[in-house]
């Protein structure tokens, strides 16, 4: 692993909930209920735990 950096594999179940693996909840400190927000960039999903004073989606932060 690279810098706190890996990679697994999960699938999409239908109605597109994703299952994320215990190690990826650790690692990013998500609990339930935590919001994500999702981007593209260059064809790769990328998922950031929305902090909690963000009040939209879609923010830079």
């Amino acid at each position: 692993m690279n810098r706190g950096r890996f990679r697994v594999v999960t699938s999409v179940l239908p109605g597109g909930t994703i299952t994320l693996p215990e190690e990826v909840l650790r690692h990013l400190g998500l609990q339930p209920f935590d919001d994500l927000a999702f981007s593209v960039q260059n064809g790769v999903i990328v998922a950031a735990k929305v902090k909690e004073a963000c009040t939209q989606y879609g923010t830079e932060d």
